[in-house]
């Protein structure tokens, strides 16, 4: 490496941990980030917003030594590095917001880490990246441009939806009481959230493996005037940005349970999400169909 490239390479990996150290003193200060604050319409502007900054920057910056640092292989590898590792720590770990650890573990959010401040900073810088990578690469509509971009710009759309779209992701559950219209919900904190269409809990079933252990159950609900079953494990939609998971019921009465816990899932952003996975399911199989060597010829093209 040669000592210019040492020297951007210094800068590089001192910005990234001052960034860092940075989100976890606001971690430690403030606990975890916000979400709330930044739900939907709120979301959608802050990432028009970002998105118009980056493009300018790119546009009128794009020699700039630290875009070009910003937009490196180099950066995208410690990024993903941290990622991935964030996501390591977040198997690892007990993620529940009602759990309690006062010790140096609590304070950094390990214990909730996708809201926390360190998580949320480092899928930030990795977007931002990313969005650059995108925008420096050349125009054109060749086989490898095209795989690039499908692969690219879907994991771009992945992790937008999944940084933008998670306040507007809501957990609810429901005590449905057999024969009676429920109207109400509750979330994680006992706070009482209206429903959107009624659910009323008619019929319920349930089998047993030999040992007297449920095998399967399902329930027969009336969602507003239409009738829907809902199974272990498999949900049924409520709407178009909502699902219904059969959660529990009295496993005493069996199948003349008096009610089951229903949880309703609302994610608005999904369809986003399913659009980048998508796009990079092409991008796979175009690599997959004309693979990597057969690109040679068209890279030798452009220069």
């Amino acid at each position: 490496m040669h000592q210019g490239e040492e020297s951007q390479s210094f800068k590089l990996e001192g910005f990234l941990m001052a960034f860092v150290a940075l989100m976890i003193v606001l971690q430690i200060l403030l606990g975890n980030f916000p979400l709330s604050f930044v739900a939907f319409p709120v979301n959608v502007a802050i990432a028009m917003l970002w998105v118009a900054a980056i493009v300018i920057l790119h546009r009128e910056m794009n020699d700039n030594p630290w875009i070009r640092l910003l937009s490196s292989g180099r950066c995208s590898l410690i990024l993903l590095t941290l990622f991935v590792t964030g996501c390591l720590l977040i198997g690892l770990f007990v993620q529940s917001p009602d759990y309690r650890d006062d010790g140096f573990i609590g304070q950094l959010g390990l214990h909730s880490f996708t809201t926390s401040w360190i998580f949320v900073g480092i899928l930030f810088l990795l977007m931002t990246n990313l969005l650059l990578v995108i925008l420096r690469h050349p125009a054109g509509m060749k086989r490898h441009r095209i795989r690039f971009l499908l692969n690219h710009v879907g994991l771009w759309i992945v992790l937008l939806a999944s940084f933008f779209g998670s306040a507007d992701t809501q957990k609810v559950r429901v005590m449905a009481l057999r024969d009676q219209p429920t109207m109400e919900s509750f979330d994680i904190g006992g706070k009482i959230k209206p429903l959107e269409i009624p659910i009323t809990f008619k019929t319920f079933k349930v089998d047993y493996f030999d040992n007297g252990m449920p095998s399967y159950y399902e329930a027969t609900l009336l969602l507003g005037k239409e009738m829907k079953r809902v199974e272990i494990n498999h949900p049924c939609r409520m709407t178009w940005d909502t699902d219904l998971y059969l959660v529990n019921y009295d496993m005493e009465k069996g199948d003349e349970t008096p009610y089951c816990v229903l949880e309703v899932v609302t994610q608005p952003w999904r369809y986003v999400t399913m659009l980048g996975i998508v796009m990079m399911a092409c991008g796979a199989v175009l690599l997959f169909i004309y693979g990597r060597d057969k690109t040679k010829k068209d890279d030798a093209d452009v220069g």
